[in-house]
């Protein structure tokens, strides 16, 4: 019987902490979501990817085309996803403006940490890759 408890136990301390995990980092991220007033890199980032195809936006980001309006330091796939973002979400009105452009980063972002915590903890229990 203490065996049995103990199994449960370690199962639930195994979907516990990678749940922990994600849910701080999903709420570090909504921290400042909304927060009024996009940064220069921001800006550059919807610029690149407002692009009318993906080799487009692809091109845009290598090649940084226009001058000055090229890589703000993301990788590629972000602005690739952004793309898709603008595409598939309708904009929003100009409040909620902020938290539509910065949602696929925290999506993206906070599937990071999951994934990561999969691949690195030996200890991952059912979830470990």
């Amino acid at each position: 019987m203490h065996r049995g408890l103990h199994r449960r136990s370690g199962w639930i301390a195994d979907a516990l902490v990678p749940g922990l995990l994600v849910a701080g980092a999903l709420l570090l991220r909504l921290e400042h979501l909304d927060h009024p007033s996009l940064w220069w890199d921001e800006i550059v980032q919807i610029h690149s990817a407002a692009g009318p195809g993906w080799l487009d936006v692809w091109r845009a980001v290598r090649d940084g085309v226009p001058k000055g309006h090229g890589n703000a330091g993301a990788v590629p796939l972000d602005y690739l996803l952004l793309h898709a973002w603008t595409r598939g979400v309708p904009v929003p009105d100009a409040s909620a403006i902020e938290s539509y452009y910065r949602t696929p980063s925290l999506v993206w972002s906070t599937l990071a940490v999951a994934a990561l915590f999969l691949a690195v903890d030996p200890a991952a229990g059912p979830w470990r890759v």
